[in-house]
């Protein structure tokens, strides 16, 4: 470090009532000192993850001061206390591959039933109403035409039904999509499109979207419950899971990004990340 050049993060209290943006650094010259100022989204972040970024930006000016003629490619972001976090390079990683993600889940239901897996603002639902839950989707899912390698739309609010949805989509063997429900119609309308679903599944009450979207006629929607309420949705129903499938290749689910484009673009990913 340099004694000339001091470097300290201090908590300041925001410039903005409101961020305008997901995160901003400030920096201007203050009696011969550089201020920064960061304005993030606390929605989005935590203020231990920003604390932990200041960090990296500081340990990199350091290394800028104390060697400015070194390439780029001789900084580094992280700190000696990070570092020693990380496995050596050097050393060769024991990687054993995962459980298929349906398998890991019904392993943690078998182990620990009763705990809380989510907590949504209907209540707290537990590991064993979960799984059944999953389970009786993936077969409800079935009986409504889903099978492998179809492309499902996952459209609605971001609630504990979720990751039901998901799983049993999973279950079926088939590709899930989710379409932000906070998106313009048009935008909508146009990732459904171009991901060409098969399906489309959410709550009854994204039912009446359909006809926004002019899809109403055009792509089967699957209603699907609220957690509290798959109980009784699913009256009468018995499915059971069968969980043999293998981690591999095969497309799992599509995610999308426009990078710097207002084009949407399909990244097309395997169960293995999950």
């Amino acid at each position: 470090s340099n004694p000339a050049l001091p470097l300290e993060i201090i908590e300041l209290d925001t410039p903005e009532e409101k961020s305008k943006f997901d995160l901003t650094l400030y920096a201007e010259e203050v009696d011969d000192r550089l201020k920064l100022t960061l304005v993030y989204k606390t929605e989005l972040f935590a203020s231990s993850r920003m604390q932990w970024l200041l960090r990296h930006y500081l340990s990199l000016i350091k290394q800028v001061i104390a060697d400015p003629d070194s390439p780029l490619s001789g900084y580094s972001l992280l700190d000696q206390e990070q570092r020693a976090l990380l496995p050596d390079v050097k050393v060769p990683i024991d990687y054993t591959e995962p459980e298929h993600l349906l398998k890991m889940f019904q392993a943690q239901v078998e182990n620990a039933p009763d705990t809380i897996a989510i907590v949504d603002a209907f209540g707290e639902h537990a590991y064993r109403d979960l799984f059944q839950t999953v389970i009786n989707t993936v077969d409800y899912l079935k009986q409504h035409g889903v099978k492998a390698g179809d492309v499902v739309s996952v459209l609605g609010e971001r609630s504990g039904w979720l990751p039901a949805a998901i799983m049993g989509i999973i279950g079926c063997e088939a590709i899930f999509v989710i379409i932000d429900a906070t998106y313009p119609s048009k935008r909508q309308q146009q990732l459904i499109k171009l991901t060409q679903s098969r399906f489309i599944v959410g709550l009854a009450k994204d039912q009446a979207a359909l006809k926004t979207l002019g899809l109403k006629d055009e792509i089967p929607f699957i209603e699907l419950p609220y957690l509290h309420e798959a109980n009784s949705f699913f009256s009468g129903n018995s499915g059971t899971l069968s969980v043999n499938q293998r981690n591999d290749e095969s497309v799992a689910y599509y995610s999308i990004t426009s990078g710097t484009t207002a084009t949407p673009k399909i990244v097309a990913t395997s169960i293995r990340p999950l």
